[in-house]
């Protein structure tokens, strides 16, 4: 039986909105820019509409943004009937070998939950945001640790702000890669899209000197800008979306288990 679902992946800087099925297909998805201190009127409508066209019952979220998570309950519970479910590392712990499971972020689990139940691993999932992850899934499916550093636009903007002279790069430009700039903003530009791609690429170099055989997974909103430098074999913008779906078959695994 088909059941379509509410999918929502609360980011930093993005959120992505979406409606997919139980079978991992995506219908329909929708990207707004993320504000911490209210729900923009944008979201509110989004989810309205989406709502009525598709006469959806359920919501599954990931969130890394605590702020909106209180404002976020509060309005979805204005419909009694409709169900709310927050991605826990709780239901899906036998998935997670690290000491402190509880400090995975939900998005990453959701990277993690997809490659386990498409049963794609031993993986490297690659997600470059606001923050530049690497999640490694061993080859018995379980994830057992990963690299946080700065991504792109972090970047761009910790310069603005902790330096007197350098102003905001507001986006990568074509003469990204060249060697070197010849103006400020193109050394800025050059500056840090070369490291992250050297970053990026230094470390699935050396993760695959201890196992060889690892897939790497490119996903996340700035992944676009490099994957061409990039020593990836899949790319995938909807991965941690279809994680949620993931999410919500195993939770409704685990609930029926849990009542009988």
């Amino acid at each position: 039986m088909i059941e379509k679902l509410l999918l929502m992946d609360i980011g930093n800087s993005n959120t992505d909105i979406a409606v997919g099925d139980n079978y991992g297909r995506i219908l329909k998805k929708v990207t707004i820019e993320t504000v911490k201190d209210k729900l923009p009127q944008s979201l509110i409508n989004t989810v309205v509409a989406l709502k009525r066209e598709y006469l959806l019952k359920k919501v599954i979220i990931s969130s890394v943004v605590p702020e909106i998570d209180i404002l976020l309950k509060e309005f979805l519970k204005g419909d009694e009937h409709f169900i709310i479910e927050f991605v826990s590392y709780e239901k899906v712990r036998e998935f997670i070998s690290i000491p402190c499971p509880y400090e995975l972020g939900a998005d990453r689990i959701c990277n993690v939950l997809y490659i386990v139940k498409t049963r794609r691993y031993p993986a490297i999932v690659i997600d470059a945001g606001t923050a530049t992850t690497f999640d490694i899934i061993n080859e018995k499916g379980k994830y057992i640790g990963g690299v946080i550093f700065p991504g792109i636009m972090t970047s761009f903007k910790s310069l603005d702000v902790f330096t007197s002279k350098l102003g905001l790069v507001t986006e990568p430009q074509k003469r990204l890669l060249l060697y070197f700039g010849n103006t400020t903003n193109e050394n800025i530009q050059i500056g840090v899209i070369r490291s992250q791609i050297y970053t990026i690429n230094g470390f699935i170099n050396d993760i695959r000197k201890i196992v060889k055989n690892y897939y790497i997974w490119g996903t996340g909103g700035m992944f676009s800008s490099i994957k061409s430098y990039l020593e990836v074999n899949c790319i995938n913008f909807n991965l941690t979306l279809q994680g949620l779906i993931c999410y919500f078959n195993i939770i409704k695994e685990f609930d029926g288990k849990t009542d009988n």
